[in-house]
């Protein structure tokens, strides 16, 4: 049987790390539609992009354009 309690369960560490993501993914969030990340979420798009291309050069494929929208 499992258990379920979660005293215990994490050093100071991991503690310190799960608050900062926690932090960060609130402070994301609430300036999501803010100018402020704008650059970083472009930035963010292109590297997602740029990896399918890369994955479809590194299996023989072929790319023949690639195309960004930008919405705010």
């Amino acid at each position: 049987m499992p258990n379920w309690e979660l005293r215990n369960c994490c050093n100071r560490d991991q503690v310190a790390f799960l608050v900062t993501i926690g932090v960060f993914t609130v402070v994301i969030l609430a300036l999501w539609r803010t100018f402020l990340l704008t650059p970083f979420k472009l930035i963010t798009v292109f590297l997602h992009e740029a990896s399918h291309a890369i994955a479809c050069k590194l299996t023989c494929g072929d790319v023949r354009n690639s195309s960004f929208l930008f919405l705010m």
